[in-house]
């Protein structure tokens, strides 16, 4: 597995190396794609390997709607001696884990942090194809910086292109002729423009060009 302090600039990486040791002992020694597949992106003027999926050694055998691997991976942070920063950095790369709600539950502690860095691993769930973490991008929409998130986009167009890309390609493998029942109850009947991702697209392309655009509407 390529150095995960390598998924952050290079000004952090001291400081990220222990938030990595503390998870390392936790995860595979794998990365789902090998590193010559992984995507480099552009953060504070370095290049940034956006990690894949990182799978676990313990928890690998629980249900995805399991709460106990998130809690277990908290303990480690809280537990672990670390700084803030560096639990920030610790719940970034668990944006990356293989469980969808270790996903979610990860997103939910970094979306409001506003450093450039974090940006990458809240635009790469965006793209994804879990509909109740797109809520969680939706509904903090307002919340995100638009100069961070559109410099950043300014500064990896064919990442940003690929990343409009995923939204179109998962809403036509996924949701395109299905009706979907949200976290609440409601059903959502999923034409282009009228899915979540769609939202989230334009959003983001407006950081991107500065433009500004209406508020969201929490789910």
């Amino acid at each position: 597995m390529f150095d995960l302090t390598e998924a952050f600039p290079t000004a952090l990486r001291d400081t990220a190396g222990s938030a990595v040791a503390a998870l390392t002992p936790a995860i595979s020694d794998k990365v789902y794609e090998p590193k010559e597949d992984l995507q480099i992106i552009r953060v504070c003027g370095d290049d940034v390997w956006l990690p894949g999926r990182l799978h676990d050694k313990v928890y690998r055998d629980h249900s995805y709607y399991d709460a106990g691997p998130f809690q277990a991976f908290e303990a480690i942070a809280d537990n672990g001696g670390l700084t803030s920063l560096q639990k920030q950095i610790f719940f970034c790369l668990l944006t990356r884990h293989h469980n969808g709600f270790v996903r979610e539950a990860a997103l939910k502690r970094i979306i409001a942090v506003d450093e450039p860095w974090v940006v990458p691993y809240v635009v790469q769930l965006a793209s994804e194809y879990v509909y109740e973490i797109l809520v969680v991008v939706r509904q903090n929409l307002d919340q995100l910086d638009p100069g961070l998130y559109g410099a950043f986009f300014r500064d990896n167009p064919a990442y940003f292109a690929k990343v409009k890309q995923r939204i179109i390609s998962y809403w036509n493998a996924y949701y395109r002729w299905h009706d979907y029942t949200g976290p609440h109850g409601q059903v959502h009947h999923l034409w282009r423009e009228e899915y979540i991702g769609h939202d989230i697209s334009e959003r983001f392309k407006g950081m991107e060009s500065g433009t500004p655009s209406e508020k969201s509407t929490s789910l």
